[in-house]
């Protein structure tokens, strides 16, 4: 079964520029595999504003521009994420709001919300937090960008007080909002640091110090940096994650092609990484690049995201972010830390190294 990023990596443009015009011959349904047990399906639209739900994701077209067309092809199961099909020839001023900006989001936004989503969310109630993002290329005047947005208040539509944006790749003639204010090391990352406003609300930029395509990470390390730079407090509430693309010059073939997020329960729950005298739940050494995006299945029936099992049998539980080296875990969950050399039965380990017991997190902040 291909998802969509292995169908727009396999298949030659102008054939994908035919399957696109079919899908919308089509009404905009068909299926990429014949299995009828799990239907991969892509659904194109042209609308300017048009909004496409997908399984727990929303995908948004969100032209800005009122003379450009953009369509975009969205795929569901196994990954999900949209590719830009059609986009007008031309480009507007980089010093001026981009002429499209197609995102797929979890959370809410201008009053539509994600089905099950438990968004908007108090940052200090949040706890263990994992995304995976995949970006396609990009040209010299686009970017690749993963944005949270924050708000005093749980708000579902309107404009949200503060963006966060964290620019994984970008092309040599966009700059971000505002200016630089410093360079900071999150996640394993340096990132410059740059304040500014889009319109109505405060922004703040985190410009990554080389190219990213795909990524496993904890979005919540951006948080933090926001509110200990003081523009965002412990009691505002993170209203959704989403990744996109700003596009100011054409933007044809750019795609997001796989995005996820999970956002659990801090109070009572287990989190990932040991708590900080801040609050917040550190963990940086138990993130890092992976090949893929979206949870994939490991040999013994758990699941596996963003981490790394070799040496060892994991059995019957979940792998979260962390490593499992030489050891054995068995009927527990091992979330955001490090097993070695020894034995888990059990027990629930959270961001440390538990053996034979239990580990109770907190919350972000």
């Amino acid at each position: 079964m291909k998802s969509l990023w292995q169908a727009r990596k396999s298949t030659p443009k102008a054939v994908l520029t035919i399957l696109a015009a079919l899908v919308a011959a089509v009404g905009g349904l068909i299926a990429l595999s014949p299995s009828p047990a799990v239907q991969a399906a892509t659904i194109q639209t042209c609308d300017p504003h048009g909004t496409v739900v997908i399984d727990t994701y929303v995908v948004k077209n969100n032209v800005l521009s009122p003379d450009d067309t953009q369509c975009i092809l969205v795929g569901d199961t196994p990954w999900h994420g949209f590719y830009v099909t059609q986009s007008s020839a031309g480009s507007v001023p980089t010093d001026g709001p981009p002429k499209a900006s197609p995102f797929i989001f979890v959370g809410c936004y201008e009053g539509v919300c994600s089905p099950g989503t438990n968004l908007p969310k108090r940052l200090d109630t949040i706890g263990l937090t994992f995304s995976g993002v995949l970006f396609g290329d990009v040209n010299d005047a686009t970017v690749a960008a993963y944005r949270l947005w924050i708000d005093p208040a749980p708000r579902t539509s309107g404009v949200d007080k503060t963006e966060i944006e964290a620019w994984f790749e970008h092309g040599s003639a966009v700059r971000p909002a505002g200016s630089k204010v410093g360079t900071v090391s999150l996640v394993g990352l340096s990132w410059d640091v740059w304040v500014g406003s889009h319109g109505g609300h405060h922004v703040i930029t985190f410009v990554s110090s080389r190219p990213i395509r795909d990524w496993v990470f904890d979005p919540t390390q951006f948080l933090k940096e926001t509110v200990n730079r003081g523009l965002a407090r412990a009691n505002w509430y993170l209203t959704r994650l989403q990744a996109g693309l700003d596009i100011w010059k054409d933007g044809q073939y750019t795609a997001v092609d796989c995005f996820w997020a999970d956002v659990t329960d801090g109070a009572g729950s287990t989190s990932g990484g040991a708590s900080s005298t801040d609050g917040f739940t550190d963990g940086t050494t138990d993130y890092d690049y992976q090949p893929y995006c979206g949870p994939t299945t490991t040999p013994s029936g758990g699941t596996t995201v963003g981490g790394t099992v070799a040496g060892g049998t994991t059995s019957g539980g979940t792998t979260v972010g962390g490593t499992d080296v030489g050891g054995t875990t068995s009927g527990g969950t091992t979330s955001g830390g490090t097993t070695s050399g020894g034995t888990t039965s059990g027990g629930t380990t959270s961001g440390g190294t538990t053996s034979g017991g239990t580990t109770s997190g907190g919350a972000l902040l």
